[in-house]
């Protein structure tokens, strides 16, 4: 299982990226297609990297971003920002309809004419969350003064039936300090196992936080999403690569594939991966007088 920090990330190790020749940008595109039983949604984020950083990202100038199910016509997604596009609706009120089968892509279009496509991934079906629980468990830190120090912790457990070995969280962690004031954190948690041999996951540990004082109260949100193998594997490249601690037995970085090409030039390299599935949904909420 791989758990990734999405608001503190700090790099350990410092790499140039040489830039060939005649290449000044990179387009970055990510999205999902998912829905639930009250609604369907896409969104997609296209960016354009100029030096290879989170600072040199730029919204890219884009003619259109369509919404493509198997070999039916395009959907337009709505302009929701200068890099963001998307469309919320209803089941069944777009030409687009979810279902079991359903291979989903994206195409998008700059003014210039250059079309970008993703490879087609299969709408996947994903299992209700069954159960949320969290536990106080004790871990032994290194303190600056005293040593060895057992520290409470918060361990958060699911239940879920498992439809495909490859399922992905989204947790975000929210602690309740006054009620206009709160701490949030948010990760990705990745789980693939290709030799499961059950069909369930139970008491599952997703996610851990040391135990603070929160006056009121604090609560966990988690989304769970089926993933294909290819979009497991990007997750895992990507994780991988974050998480990086500088460990000299670590093998070394290289670019992360996704499965979004320059149709026009197929050796320009595009960032980013476009995936489908049904979204679950669990939240749970301790009290402060649950805390103690």
């Amino acid at each position: 299982m791989l758990m990734c920090p999405l608001l503190f990330v700090q790099c350990i190790d410092q790499y140039e990226v040489d830039v060939p020749p005649g290449y000044t940008s990179r387009l970055a595109i990510d999205g999902l297609a998912s829905y639930t039983d009250e609604f369907s949604q896409v969104s997609v984020a296209v960016t354009r990297l100029f030096d290879f950083t989170a600072a040199g990202a730029k919204p890219a100038v884009l003619k259109r971003v369509d919404l493509m199910q198997g070999d039916r016509n395009a959907q337009r997604l709505d302009k929701l920002s200068d890099s963001k596009f998307g469309i919320i609706e209803v089941p069944n009120a777009l030409d687009f309809s979810p279902g079991n089968g359903e291979f989903f892509h994206v195409r998008v279009e700059t003014h210039e004419g250059i079309l970008y496509e993703s490879t087609p991934e299969p709408l996947m079906h994903t299992p209700p969350i069954l159960g949320l629980t969290v536990d106080t468990i004790l871990r032994e830190i290194i303190h600056p003064i005293t040593g060895f120090a057992r520290v409470p912790y918060l361990q958060f457990k699911l239940d879920t039936d498992v439809t495909s070995p490859y399922i992905l969280w989204k947790v975000r962690f929210t602690g309740f300090l006054t009620p206009a004031i709160t701490l949030d954190l948010s990760e990705v948690v990745l789980f693939g196992d290709e030799d499961l041999r059950s069909s369930a996951l139970r008491e599952h540990v997703i996610y851990e936080k040391r135990l603070d004082n929160f006056p009121n109260g604090y609560g966990i949100e988690v989304e769970q999403f089926s993933l294909s193998p290819t979009a497991h594997d990007y997750w895992r490249q990507v994780l991988e690569t974050i998480n990086r601690t500088g460990n000299q037995f670590e093998a070394a970085p290289g670019i992360v594939r996704g499965n979004i090409s320059n149709l026009s030039d197929p050796e320009d390299e595009v960032y980013g991966y476009f995936y489908a599935s049904q979204r679950q949904l669990r939240y749970l909420y301790i009290a402060p007088a649950s805390q103690k």
